[in-house]
């Protein structure tokens, strides 16, 4: 039997978090006097500060929840110290590791030409187009450059192209802050015989995404998926399963460098 792994909260981890931990398989206790197994760094404005004083400390591997487009040098400084103290670190982001992704990204075997992706909800206009570049890391999208932009005090809207599975893809982002209605990001992509849409719920909702591809030959939903983002990564942490020195925060800060720059 194993023995319990130890954990540690950062200043800011919310009561999901708590519960992400208790839901697990793994027993855990927390730390105290001991090194902690897993330090859980809240993602929200200051995390990139929050996780460097938590490598400081000494944190053997830090899972990072749900963060958000933090000062960019302060994200420099923190790949740097990743890098030179080779700390296991985890960037968990609700919508971008929904495990239902995987199955989506399988799904794309047309030629999809046009990818449209919009969504809403609390955070910065800066922080949920940052989300909506990674939705698209995680499908598959890749060599993205900027065609235009047009941002206002709420909404946002940015035509791209790049890559996909068959080559040069339109992709048209909108962002809107608001308060008013649940956040969510829907994609559709769009192909001369074909059309794929998932619908993505915020990672701190139970709710699973909602995924289907229609072709003439009908529509044909795929299977869901019953385990929110943090959680899969948590477990697979957990587990040893994933490795992330510093490369999955090095592309997180190379896509939230990219998103600061269509705001200047």
């Amino acid at each position: 039997m194993n023995s319990p792994m130890t954990v540690d909260f950062s200043p800011g981890a919310t009561d999901l978090a708590r519960g992400l931990i208790a839901s697990l398989a793994r027993s855990f206790r927390i730390a105290e006097h001991d090194r902690a197994d897993i330090t859980i760094v809240d993602g929200s404005t200051g995390w990139a500060t929050r996780a460097l004083a938590a490598i400081d400390a000494g944190a053997a591997r830090l899972f990072i929840m749900e963060p958000v487009l933090d000062d960019i040098q302060a994200l420099r400084n923190l790949t740097d110290r990743i890098d030179r103290t080779k700390t296991q670190v985890v960037v968990s982001e609700g919508y971008a590791d929904n495990p239902a992704l995987s199955g989506f990204r399988q799904s794309l075997t047309h030629d999809f030409r046009v990818v449209v992706l919009r969504g809403w909800g609390e955070y910065t206009l800066r922080t949920l187009v940052l989300m909506q570049v990674r939705i698209l890391r995680a499908i598959g999208v890749h060599a993205v450059e900027l065609v235009d932009v047009l941002a206002g005090t709420d909404a946002a809207l940015v035509t791209a192209q790049g890559q996909l599975i068959h080559g040069k893809t339109v992709l048209r982002l909108g962002a809107t802050r608001t308060s008013g209605v649940p956040a969510q990001q829907i994609l559709v992509a769009h192909a001369g015989d074909a059309s794929a849409r998932i619908d993505l719920f915020e990672g701190v909702t139970a709710r699973p995404a909602q995924a289907n591809l229609v072709t003439a030959a009908g529509r044909h939903s795929l299977p869901t998926v019953y385990e929110s983002a943090h959680r899969a990564r948590l477990r697979q942490l957990a587990e040893g399963q994933t490795h992330g020195l510093a490369g999955g925060v090095l592309q997180f800060v190379d896509d939230a460098e990219w998103v600061m720059s269509l705001f200047r």
